[in-house]
């Protein structure tokens, strides 16, 4: 007998047939896992964020064995954003990314801006202007898309350097 639980939803999943597969595969909102000895698939559903996945395989006189993956689903990446320099700001837009229900941006001074080293400014949506900086001073930007605190890979990186404005 084998079961597959998400142990973060409490959920298992129907078996869905026989074929031969890889191990674990995961796509949109299910994951795959596959147990070679019966050729039985199970389709778990997936939550955003950590969802931890155990497969459970026991039979009478035998010891149950379990498999355990950690899956953490998030929503896409945020492709190009642009950086727009103006008076003492800088004004970031990008497309918005499907699923997401908001976005942070990442910011520094240095070009090896990262979620470990750039200043977090969270809940956002595009386009955001940021405000009170240095005119000539260079900024780096990384944006990530939200939801249900589950933070996409970041996006490329950017820059601007706010100024005068000069319009013809």
């Amino acid at each position: 007998t084998v079961t597959v639980v998400n142990q973060t939803t409490r959920k298992s999943g129907p078996m869905t047939g026989n074929r031969i597969s890889g191990e674990c595969s995961c796509l949109f909102s299910y994951c795959t896992m596959i147990y070679a000895n019966r050729w039985a698939a199970y389709y778990v559903p997936l939550t955003w964020g950590e969802n931890v996945i155990v497969a459970t395989a026991s039979a009478p006189g035998f010891d149950p064995g379990t498999y355990s993956i950690t899956i953490t689903r998030v929503p896409g990446s945020v492709g190009y954003p642009k950086a727009t320099s103006g008076k003492q700001q800088v004004t970031l837009s990008w497309d918005p990314v499907p699923d997401a229900t908001s976005y942070n941006i990442y910011w520094s001074t240095s070009r090896d801006v990262s979620k470990a080293t750039g200043t977090l400014i969270a809940g956002l949506n595009s386009p955001y202007t940021q405000t009170g900086l240095v005119d000539g001073q260079t900024y780096y930007y990384i944006v990530t898309s939200v939801r249900d605190g589950a933070e996409s890979l970041p996006s490329s990186i950017v820059a601007a350097t706010p100024g005068w404005v000069v319009e013809s």
